[in-house]
């Protein structure tokens, strides 16, 4: 599509997006009207801990604040609850069991936790309550039929980029990095970049998770010929192996590429100096550089500064997640239950959005990745400049 035509639709798509919340406190839906009780929805977040993810969950709440103040749904409000997992495995067993049976929301959305999926997904299933992560993980936020996040995540995340590094980077030798714990949701990635690109990683190493010291698996990657090094890494450990990188001076002998986790400014001060030339997944729509003048982008911008909300993927992830839950939740007719949200998000037309490079459908499958496309950002200074200005998509398998 020529790009003129495309920006034409974009802003035509960010109008129809800011049209449609503004008409959801006008719908007739939402138990017909005869309950002007809340809407009870919840969340599952990392919010305490060595590693957090607020933004997602604020991102979903800001989004609701502007629904409500709109009118609400068909006159009801929102009533939007997030429990702290501290990243901990039973604590997110038991806040999936407050919101369910103590709170009695009719989903979770905007959730973005690295136990929540592991823990909940079979209770999710039984309890027959949908969840739309922000942010999803750990491969079973995208191997179960009751969950279905909006992010690429770390899976479909590492084969899109290598399709990025191969395809429009002219990259030969590609090679990853990814933990121990997560191979059972990268080997088939690993397959489908293959069938879909005919190029074989070059060297696929695994990293214990208490991992400090990448001195060892650069080396190795140089060793191999890598012309692109993509990480499945983050948090503190991302920071680490990157001023690792700089250290040992290996920027100019091959590209290195990480994951959306990376795409903030933090990151970005963190790693700095030396750093430039990082060429980073962005996941959804770029907002930074040049890109932060996109129309399209005119809406999540002014929710997020209204509401004190930080720019990042994470919190892209939440606020199309909850603007996924309030286009179903608006035509749902008659009670508003687990039950109906659950049949709604399965029968739902999929989601156009321009902050994501596909439609969104939650859908009738056992697995759901309903995201596999992504754009990419390089940091230059302490600022992230989009590289790219279409979509790169995982065609297959994923």
């Amino acid at each position: 599509m020529p790009t003129r035509s495309r920006r034409l639709l974009t802003a035509v798509l960010a109008t129809t997006l800011a049209v449609g919340l503004a008409s959801a406190c006008s719908s007739g839906s939402g138990g017909g009207g005869r309950n002007s009780d809340p809407i009870e929805l919840g969340a599952i977040a990392t919010l305490s801990g060595p590693a957090t993810f607020p933004e997602s969950t604020a991102a979903a709440k800001a989004y609701f604040d502007k629904v409500n103040a709109a009118g609400g749904i068909g006159g009801r409000t929102i009533e939007y609850t997030v429990v702290d997992d501290a990243g901990d495995g039973g604590r997110a067993a038991q806040a999936a069991r407050q919101l369910v049976d103590k709170d009695g929301v009719v989903a979770l959305v905007g959730s973005a936790s690295v136990p929540d999926c592991a823990v909940n997904a079979e209770f999710y299933a039984r309890s027959g309550i949908a969840s739309v992560p922000g942010a999803g993980v750990l491969p079973q936020c995208f191997a179960s039929p009751n969950i279905a996040p909006t992010n690429t995540g770390l899976f479909a995340g590492l084969g899109v980029s290598l399709v990025h590094a191969v395809q429009d980077l002219g990259k030969k030798a590609p090679c990853v990095l990814s933990g121990e714990d997560v191979q059972a949701g990268v080997a088939p990635v690993l397959q489908s970049f293959t069938q879909q690109t005919g190029v074989q990683v070059t060297l696929a190493q695994q990293y214990p998770t208490d991992t400090s010291n990448w001195q060892s698996y650069l080396l190795r990657a140089q060793q191999a010929g890598c012309d692109v090094f993509v990480p499945a890494v983050a948090g503190p450990q991302l920071v680490a192996l990157e001023k690792q990188i700089t250290q040992l001076g290996l920027r100019g002998s091959m590209t290195f590429m990480e994951l959306a986790s990376a795409y903030n400014t933090q990151v970005a001060a963190a790693i700095q100096p030396g750093a430039d030339g990082l060429v980073v997944n962005s996941e959804f729509l770029p907002f930074t550089g040049s890109g932060a003048s996109d129309p399209a982008l005119a809406d999540y911008v002014s929710t997020m500064e209204g509401a004190g909300v930080d720019l990042n993927s994470f919190g892209q992830g939440g606020y199309v997640s909850a603007a996924v839950l309030v286009e179903v939740l608006k035509g749902i007719k008659g009670d508003i239950t687990a039950e109906s949200v659950l049949q709604a998000l399965r029968d739902m037309k999929p989601y156009e959005t321009p902050l994501m490079g596909n439609s969104y459908v939650f859908g009738t499958g056992k697995t759901h990745q309903p995201n596999v496309s992504s754009r990419f950002v390089e940091l230059r200074g302490t600022d992230w400049e989009p590289t790219t200005t279409e979509w790169t998509t995982l065609k297959s398998g994923s």
